[in-house]
């Protein structure tokens, strides 16, 4: 990934990434997204980091000043393509580009305001089919009174470009910057413990995960068992983590030292390693995930992972290919003994480890199918060549349920969704009952209960037959 000039008579195109304290895998795939423009005929010059992390600069951006003149200057390419949080790099323009685009790899660390709704935005790429439905289900968001979306466009201008797995062409893992395997993790791995990991930074439901470890050990030492303990992030067992879990765990005997082992950030060689001599994953995890590196590459590296599904980890692989969807209403409800039947699934599961394996070779063969440097290119020119996008009838759009619904417990009355889960009142549950599949034109008024769900993401439009 180059720097090339901008050539008069080729396609031309602006990369804007902002690599401050991005996560290793987000600057691999940028890479890839550059590569990919490339691939597509288009000649790309890469602009990188343009925010000072100097406090003064950040008083008065002096050292923008010769990028943006430079900017300035240039004849506009033919297209701008912005990481999601180097949007105030250089706000969209035609000034810079005759078509912007934008690549999501998160939806929450970015500027909402300066894409959400902005007609100087041409396309949004999500990095899986689940983001761009999330990114569609915004853009889409209803006006029930002026009878249109908050963009009648948005279901030509969002697309999927699912990302490619590094993993898949580098399966011992690529340069990535990290630690080595600790002395103490590496005579664990080999201690004859049942060693589980979960080492996604921050991002941990600690209920769910000290629930889980506290049955599984109970499990185990009524079998007459070895313990089973969890790697996790150093950062995750923060000094406030320890005492939660601590005061979770005290009315059993046990103690977080007991079941949690700290692992700081490791090389993807390493992380790799650890994760083919653990004997499962567990990801319960409370923020959702867009994309799902980590799961997907201890699936692909032979590991199972168990997870509640939280964002696009539920959309990821087929069932019975290593990763391991499941969750019910009382979890939601932050019911510690719910888990018990997690920790009762893992345990049956472990018994059998010739056919955990086989689950995961079946998801490895999944993962190199799907996953490839090639789909990533492909989507990516697919979605360039999209033709600019026509306004939507309003009344023809149909109701459905909402991308981030995970499941819809009638019984319980609980709507379990990846931003925030919902106890439905009776006009609520009526209007549930009642609306998705009909189409705007049907519903010419819609009570407060009815157009809450579209404010909770319970409920949003689709395009007619999409």
């Amino acid at each position: 990934m180059g720097r090339a000039g901008l050539v008069a008579g080729v396609k031309t195109a602006h990369a804007f990434f902002e690599p401050v304290d991005a996560p290793p895998a987000v600057e691999l795939s940028n890479a890839y997204l550059v590569q990919a423009l490339e691939t597509a005929g288009y000649r790309t010059q890469v602009h990188g980091s343009l925010v000072s992390k100097s406090n003064i600069e950040r008083l008065l951006p002096l050292h923008l000043a010769k990028s943006r003149a430079e900017l300035v200057a240039a004849s506009p390419a033919d297209l701008a393509l912005y990481g999601d949080v180097s949007l105030g790099m250089c706000p969209p323009g035609r000034q810079w580009a005759r078509r912007s685009v934008v690549f999501y790899h998160v939806l929450c660390s970015n500027p909402l305001g300066s894409w959400l709704g902005n007609d100087a935005i041409d396309l949004h790429l999500g990095n899986s089919d689940y983001t761009a439905r999330v990114l569609t289900s915004l853009h889409a968001f209803p006006d029930w009174e002026r009878r249109r979306c908050l963009d009648p466009r948005a279901f030509g201008k969002v697309a999927a470009v699912p990302l490619a797995l590094p993993c898949v062409e580098e399966p011992d893992g690529s340069d990535m910057p990290g630690a080595e395997i600790p002395p103490g993790v590496r005579a664990l791995l080999d201690s004859g413990d049942v060693v589980g990991h979960a080492l996604q930074p921050h991002k941990q439901d600690v209920l769910a995960t000290v629930s889980i470890l506290l049955k599984l050990n109970e499990l185990a030492r009524e079998a007459g068992g070895r313990p089973v303990r969890l790697l996790t992030m150093e950062v995750n067992l923060s000094s406030n983590a320890l005492e939660w879990m601590r005061r979770l765990l005290e009315p059993y005997g046990w103690t977080p030292e007991d079941f949690f082992v700290p692992v700081p950030a490791l090389n993807q060689r390493a992380l790799f390693q650890l994760m083919r001599q653990c004997a499962f994953g567990l990801a319960y995890n409370a923020v959702p995930e867009t994309f799902g590196f980590y799961v997907l590459e201890s699936v692909h590296n032979g590991c199972p992972v168990f997870t509640n599904g939280c964002g696009n980890m539920r959309h990821l692989l087929p069932e019975g290919h290593g990763l391991e969807v499941f969750e019910t209403a009382a979890m939601v409800e932050r019911n510690p003994d719910a888990y018990q039947a997690v920790a009762h699934r893992i345990h049956a599961a472990l018994s059998d480890r010739a056919a955990l394996q086989a689950r995961c070779a079946k998801g490895r063969a999944y993962i190199g199918a799907h996953y490839h440097r090639r789909a990533m290119e492909a989507a990516l020119g697919a979605a360039l060549a999209l033709p600019e996008a026509a306004p939507l009838d309003f009344e023809s759009l149909q109701v459905e349920l909402g991308p981030l619904v995970r499941q819809h417990d009638r019984a319980a009355g609980i709507v379990v969704s990846d931003l925030r889960s919902v106890a439905l009142n009776p006009g609520q549950a009526r209007a549930l009952a009642e609306l998705p599949g009909r189409t705007c034109a049907e519903l010419k008024a819609l009570d407060p209960d009815a157009q809450s769900l579209f404010e909770l993401g319970v409920l949003s439009l689709r395009a007619a037959g999409g």
